[in-house]
């Protein structure tokens, strides 16, 4: 089975992104942002004023850490050429073989660490922080019954 993709900027950065997301400490450390912010709204609400000193900091930080994730992400993809080239996924029983203009990987499925399905994203980690996207719009249906099939067989973690 052969998947071809080619990610524009956007796709890119939608891709990081979703992968990102994909990970429980960037929801766990939002998460907290969030109920930092909350009780310091209530506490400053209680206490008969808010003062927005208590309440500056943390939305400061919750404004930074997309901003700077977005720029950096849009300047690697500027940097590193290999991003836009056209990539070619070939699933075969036993590897993966992910093949670019410029480069080519065999990857042996017992070394995947998982793959996870989201809306957008089929997701190809390769270990706990690293992972291949591939939009699910370039995936025909009855390929993904088929990649479930040699997720099984291969003992691949898996949400398909």
């Amino acid at each position: 089975m052969i998947v071809k993709t080619k990610l524009s900027e956007k796709d890119y950065i939608n891709a990081s992104i979703a992968i990102l997301f994909a990970r429980s400490y960037t929801r766990n450390f939002l998460g907290i942002a969030c109920v930092v912010i909350l009780i310091n709204i209530i506490s400053g609400i209680v206490r008969s004023g808010l003062v927005i000193a208590n309440v500056l900091p943390p939305i400061i930080i919750l404004g930074i850490f997309p901003a700077v994730f977005y720029f950096s992400i849009k300047r690697g993809y500027r940097n590193n050429k290999r991003m836009n080239e056209s990539i070619e996924y070939n699933f075969m029983q036993n590897d993966l073989v992910v093949t670019g203009e410029s480069f080519k990987s065999e990857l042996s499925w017992n070394k995947v660490y998982k793959v996870a399905k989201t809306n957008k994203w089929l997701l190809i980690w390769q270990t706990r922080q690293i992972a291949n996207a591939i939009p699910i719009n370039n995936i025909a249906g009855d390929d993904l019954t088929k990649l479930k099939n040699i997720l099984t067989d291969n003992q691949v973690i898996n949400n398909l």
